[in-house]
């Protein structure tokens, strides 16, 4: 496949995936019960780590979304990480709540903090 038909296909597939919901997205990325055998020590930084992961792909999507190449650039670079860190979360906040863990980190993170 010649490189411009390559790039204008992943164009529009991406274009297409960014109108769809990022919750239904993101359960397609991560595999379920990944967290199963963790324990509530083992998830807690994990939640910290994929939301300070998940607010700095958020800040460099808008970053990238200042102009069409960029939206374009943004989305084809970073809306893969991004889906698979909400839905890392969404697994590993689920894990908690069935483990009834009590130190879980709040869904966002406190203002100030980046």
């Amino acid at each position: 496949m010649r490189p411009i038909l390559r790039v204008a296909a992943i164009s529009v597939a991406a274009f297409a995936l960014a109108d769809c919901s990022e919750d239904r997205l993101s359960r397609f990325v991560v595999a379920p019960g990944k967290y199963i055998f963790y324990t509530c020590d083992e998830i807690a930084p994990l939640i910290r780590n994929y939301t300070a992961r998940q607010e700095e792909l958020r800040q460099l999507i808008a970053r990238a979304s200042t102009d069409p190449a960029g939206r374009l650039i943004g989305t084809m670079t970073y809306e893969s990480d991004y889906l698979s860190a909400i839905g890392e979360l969404r697994d590993l906040r689920a894990t908690a709540a069935d483990k009834n863990c009590s130190d879980i980190p709040p869904a966002t993170p406190p203002t100030g903090q980046q």
